[in-house]
């Protein structure tokens, strides 16, 4: 089953053609036991306010082998308990469904902070929605990648109380800027890469233009 999950008026973005592609359309792998829950830290699923954007660094690829590849990939090799990204863009423009918001996402990085004091609201993946594009760092985004970004994102903002929207390169400031320190083994400097800076610019710029800092292009040089 395909999520045609746009309400009238919740985007000015063409809608994707298939709208959001399921889990269980696209058959993803279930969950391992080690996928943390809000009700571990003795938390409610919180309002969503920050967008972090990625790409894979695996390449251009599409379809449902490219979204198994992805969760594979972060299951077999990362250790993930489940795909880290909560969306996928395939460089068709197909927008698959990753791991669920209804649990702890693990897509940003962390912080010192978070991991000495088992607290998850220190953390950069709390609050946070990730969506990762099918490229590599030095790959420009296909249009239709930005097309299924930008609709994406304006349907996430209508159901979430969205006001940030960064690239995973600029977390390691974000901390900094609330008192927290990123993690040792936090390294986004590569992601999301110099080739779909411009990319970048215009999705941001198109939902708002404000979510763009003016020296986002000198973090690439």
């Amino acid at each position: 089953m395909v999520l045609a999950l746009c309400v009238a008026g919740c985007s000015n973005e063409p809608r994707p053609a298939g709208g959001i592609v399921t889990r269980a359309d696209w058959q993803a792998r279930e969950p391992n036991a080690g996928l943390s829950t809000y009700e571990q830290y003795g938390l409610t699923r919180p309002d969503y306010t920050t967008i972090v954007l990625h790409v894979t660094s695996m390449g251009h690829a599409s379809g449902t082998a490219e979204a198994h590849r992805i969760q594979d990939f972060h299951m077999d090799q990362r250790g993930f308990a489940d795909i880290g990204y909560n969306f996928l863009i395939d460089s068709r423009g197909t927008i698959f469904e990753g791991r669920s918001l209804d649990v702890v996402p693990s897509h940003a990085g962390r912080s010192v902070e978070a991991d000495a004091q088992h607290d998850i609201t220190r953390d950069p993946d709390y609050q946070s929605i990730g969506i990762a594009f099918s490229a590599d760092t030095d790959e420009t985004l296909s249009p239709a990648q930005v097309d299924a970004a930008k609709w994406l994102i304006r349907y996430l903002q209508a159901r979430n109380p969205i006001t940030r929207i960064i690239t995973h390169t600029e977390v390691r400031q974000w901390l900094i800027s609330r008192g927290l320190t990123p993690n040792e083994e936090f390294d986004p400097a590569r992601c999301p890469g110099a080739g779909s800076i411009e990319q970048m610019i215009e999705i941001r710029t198109a939902v708002d233009p404000s979510f763009v800092p003016e020296d986002y292009r000198r973090l690439f040089r």
